[in-house]
């Protein structure tokens, strides 16, 4: 620590130190650390701190943060796309404005038939 800074705090404690003797209420304290105990908790957070950037760095590393713009690489196909492929065929091949009413409600099971082993219903 620099020695601007040991005397702020050498400051604050006295301060502290003061009030905490003219006050008998607990709310109106400070209860302030001890200096030695204020120097040690500064020494743990630096460490903690070049701990935490030495491990963000080697996450970086190994793995750069992705830009937030650029294109998204496409995601990989679900091994079960081969089994969706007769769903998708039977969809595409649905013209619901040439169905009957009858018509319409077949298609629906024969796609729900289609879906079942891809999907778990509730």
């Amino acid at each position: 620590m620099n020695e601007t800074l040991l005397a702020l705090l050498d400051e604050l404690a006295r301060f502290g130190t003061a009030n905490d003797a003219r006050e008998t209420e607990r709310p109106r304290r400070m209860l302030n650390i001890t200096p030695a105990t204020g120097r040690l908790l500064w020494i743990l957070v630096r460490q903690a701190r070049a701990t935490l950037e030495s491990l963000e760095a080697e996450r970086i590393a190994r793995q750069p943060q992705s830009d937030l713009f650029s294109v998204a690489p496409a995601p990989a196909e679900p091994a079960a796309a081969v089994e969706e492929s007769a769903f998708a065929a039977a969809w595409r091949a649905l013209d619901p404005d040439m169905l009957t009413p009858r018509e319409a409600l077949d298609a629906l099971y024969r796609l729900k038939a289609l879906e079942a082993p891809n999907q778990e219903t509730p």
